[in-house]
């Protein structure tokens, strides 16, 4: 499929989707080996991912009830808050531990498949293990591309954190509900990585 730019360039949204189902179709020994070697491990670990979060989340508002409801000072409550202390680590850590493993895949998989396109409408010939083959030698620019992503947002994020604290300071108390919003606005913000310098980063290689 070795088409001009300009060929492409005014396909409009419905010749985007057009051009997508006759690129799948006409590929789709290849699509199907990354769908099922990338994609499809990345979408379990995200539904394992809101499932494990979701159980840590009311394990934690569960116990922050009940510590809300225990005289201070007691050894219940001491109990209690250890209890909390421990479980809001657990949820930090399995927060960051997820966006390590889950941006690794994500690089990988956006990665191949932009590769792989850059390979279809250059006419080369392409073979999923080509392409596991070649995208380790962009992986430096990806990950340049995605630090500066990574800063960008949680300047930003950073940013929102003081502007929470110093809007709810008046009320004396943080609620640790606003507290998680935060962390999983942060992991989630992240996750959206600048998909057209993704793109340029990756299909430099294949004009050469």
């Amino acid at each position: 499929m070795d088409r001009e730019q300009e060929e492409i360039q005014f396909l409009g949204f419905f010749g985007i989707l057009q051009e997508s189902v006759n690129i799948v179709s006409s590929w789709r020994n290849i699509f199907a080996q990354i769908t099922t070697a990338l994609i499809l491990p990345l979408s379990f670990i995200y539904l394992a991912h809101i499932q494990i979060s979701e159980f840590l989340f009311s394990e934690i508002m569960h116990n922050e009830f009940i510590l809300d409801r225990t005289p201070e000072g007691s050894g219940y409550y001491n109990k209690i808050s250890d209890i909390l202390s421990s479980e809001l680590t657990t949820f930090v850590l399995f927060k960051i531990g997820y966006f390590i493993f889950f941006m690794f895949l994500l690089l990988l998989s956006t990665s191949v498949v932009v590769y792989t396109i850059a390979y279809i409408y250059s006419a080369k010939e392409i073979t999923f293990r080509k392409v596991m083959s070649v995208v380790p030698k962009v992986w430096k620019r990806l990950m340049v591309t995605f630090i500066w992503n990574f800063i960008i947002v949680f300047a930003f994020n950073i940013i929102s954190l003081l502007l929470f604290i110093l809007g709810t300071i008046t009320l004396g108390h943080i609620p640790i509900l606003g507290i998680l919003f935060l962390i999983d606005r942060l992991s989630t913000e992240i996750k959206k990585p600048y998909l057209s310098k993704f793109c340029a980063e990756i299909v430099s290689p294949v004009r050469y």
